[in-house]
C-alpha cells in the first residue's frame, strides 16, 4: 500500500472513531429523559418502583377536594412509585371516585416503592386535601 493511501485510510478511521465517540458522549439535549422527573406543583406516578417505567400520572392540582381518575387501561392498578411535588396531601384510593382503601401522601413526599407501605398496584384515583 502506498504511503498516501495509508495516510488517507488512517485519517478516515480516525474521523470515524471521533464521530462514534461524539455520538456516545452527546450532551443533555440528546439524552433520554431521566426516570423520576416531575415538575414542581405536580403529582407524578409511575408503574415501577424507583420512579421507573411508564409515567401514568402527571397532574397539576390547583386546590383541595380535587379528584383525579387514573386511566382504566393506562395505569389503573399499576402504580408503584410517586412524587408529590405539591403543597397538598394526596390521598390515593383503591377505587374510582376517591373511594375504598386509601393511602395518604404528605405534601412534597416521595414514595419510592408503594410495596413498602402496603399499597402497591392498588391506586385508581387521587384526591387533594390540606393534610394527612
Amino acid at each position: 500500500m502506498s504511503a498516501a493511501r495509508r495516510i488517507t485510510t488512517g485519517l478516515a478511521a480516525t474521523g470515524a472513531a471521533v464521530a462514534a465517540a461524539t455520538a456516545l458522549t452527546a450532551g443533555p439535549a440528546a439524552a433520554a429523559p431521566e426516570a423520576g422527573t416531575c415538575e414542581a406543583g405536580y403529582v407524578c406516578m409511575w408503574e415501577d418502583a424507583g420512579y421507573g417505567g411508564d409515567k401514568w400520572v402527571n397532574w397539576q392540582p390547583s386546590g383541595t377536594g380535587q379528584i383525579f381518575e387514573i386511566g382504566g387501561w393506562n395505569g389503573d392498578n399499576e402504580i408503584s412509585s410517586a412524587l408529590n411535588r405539591t403543597g397538598w396531601a394526596i390521598v390515593v384510593y383503591a377505587d374510582d371516585g376517591a373511594q375504598g382503601d386509601s393511602y395518604c401522601i404528605h405534601a412534597y413526599q416521595p414514595i419510592q416503592n408503594f410495596k413498602e407501605v402496603g399499597f402497591n398496584d392498588d391506586a385508581e384515583s387521587l384526591m387533594t386535601q390540606g393534610s394527612c
